[in-house]
């Protein structure tokens, strides 16, 4: 009988465990995505731009008006490559769940970048810039559009397909906890406690 209830609760601790490691994986996405900004009018109306950024899906709830924090960004603009360490406030906002572009401002202030949230349109999400002197190259501001791309890609490939636009690679923050993990670990510690307290009375 004792030996039945231990296959029982072997079973029973190790669904639990696969389907609480399921739905963490799930709510736990790491979403990749590529852009370009393109359409610019000032002095770079002929130049094409394009960068990288991701984020953690797992706080995001389905509202009408979400922000997440970014987790990694990466742009190379007029001879600079910008990442977080430039705007360590950068988001990404959602409205019911549909990403509808990203916030970021350097610290420089040479550029920005704008999400659709106001109405609630990607297609209105925006690039701005204004170079000044102790930026490389002309001097002067304008605009553009941004086209965002989702990526199945890793973010380290992901950076060298821009290879074309820079030769060099910048650190990158693409830490995320990992609760799923820690739950896992947790599950089967606990099954094992079970196990050897049958084992003791058996």
């Amino acid at each position: 009988m004792k030996s039945l209830l231990l296959r029982s609760l072997s079973v029973s601790f190790l669904t639990l465990g696969l389907t609480v490691l399921a739905n963490q994986t799930v709510k736990a996405a790491i979403i990749n995505y590529s852009f370009t900004v393109s359409s610019l009018s000032g002095v770079l109306q002929s130049n094409t731009y394009k960068g990288i950024l991701s984020y953690d899906n797992s706080s995001l709830t389905g509202g009408d008006s979400e922000s997440t924090s970014l987790i990694s960004f990466f742009f190379p603009f007029q001879g600079k490559i910008y990442t977080l360490a430039d705007d360590l406030s950068a988001t990404a906002d959602f409205s019911s769940n549909n990403f509808l572009g990203a916030n970021f401002s350097s610290t420089d202030s040479s550029f920005s970048f704008s999400s659709g949230f106001f109405t609630s349109n990607i297609n209105d999400a925006s690039f701005s810039y204004d170079l000044k002197p102790n930026n490389i190259g002309p001097i002067g501001a304008g605009y553009g559009s941004v086209t965002y791309v989702p990526e199945s890609l890793t973010i380290l490939q992901l950076i060298n397909s821009l290879a074309p636009y820079t030769n060099s690679l910048v650190p990158y923050n693409t830490s995320v906890p990992e609760p799923s993990v820690n739950l896992a670990t947790f599950g089967s510690v606990l099954l094992l406690g079970v196990i050897k307290w049958f084992k003791k009375k058996a």
